[in-house]
């Protein structure tokens, strides 16, 4: 009889026979024993491990672009109708030269600029550039005398960069917003035509 001697715990693959085989010095016989586990059971094995494995990457994967894709989601610009108009002959557009009231605040409330204490329209013309994006897109169709809340995001407002220094980066901007009259852009090239002709005329008579 062969004294068995401690070994570290240790298996063998032998690829001739299939099989697996485990170092004599853990048996009492000094011949070889070999497991009844096939190499084919054992691949299977693998097969699964590899699979659980794979579920929890995806699961994880998953997990983490949700939380990524929702920290990236990007805010909307809200438009609230505070005072309608039944008679509206013409709506703002693209072009348009509009007379505004407005006043300007922060989320905690805070007002960083209003027209209305100045008693001093604004006037601008909509969807050139002229103003932040949140108000060339948030004043279209817009009747006169009608009034709207705005909520615009940093993105469509003053980024991150903020306008120093009421308005610090990243700050969302609430407008309260009156639209008094249109100019509407053909009509007012032609006023401001026959303006000049009439100016040219006088001059001519003088």
């Amino acid at each position: 009889m062969v004294t068995s001697h401690v070994h570290p715990l240790s298996i063998t693959y032998i690829s001739q026979f299939n099989s697996l085989i485990q170092p004599p010095s853990l048996h009492i016989s000094s011949e070889p024993h070999f497991f009844t586990l096939s190499v084919r059971n054992l691949q299977a094995g693998c097969r699964l491990q590899d699979m659980r494995v794979l579920v929890i990457l995806v699961v994880t994967v998953l997990s983490l672009s949700s939380v990524t894709g929702s920290g990236a989601e990007k805010k909307k610009l809200q438009i609230g109708i505070k005072k309608r108009v039944d008679n509206c002959p013409i709506k703002s557009r693209k072009g348009d030269v509009l007379n505004m009231h407005y006043t300007g605040k922060l989320e905690d409330g805070a007002e960083f600029d209003s027209s209305v204490s100045r008693d001093r329209p604004f006037t601008f013309t909509l969807g050139t550039g002229q103003v932040i994006k949140g108000w060339d897109q948030g004043l279209l169709g817009m009747c006169e005398g009608e009034k709207r809340k705005l909520v615009i995001p940093a993105e469509l407002g003053y980024g991150d960069r903020g306008a120093p220094p009421k308005i610090p980066g990243g700050a969302t901007l609430i407008f309260e917003v009156e639209l008094l009259s249109i100019e509407r852009r053909d009509n007012f090239q032609k006023r401001s035509r026959s303006c000049s002709s009439i100016g040219w005329r006088e001059s001519v008579l003088r």
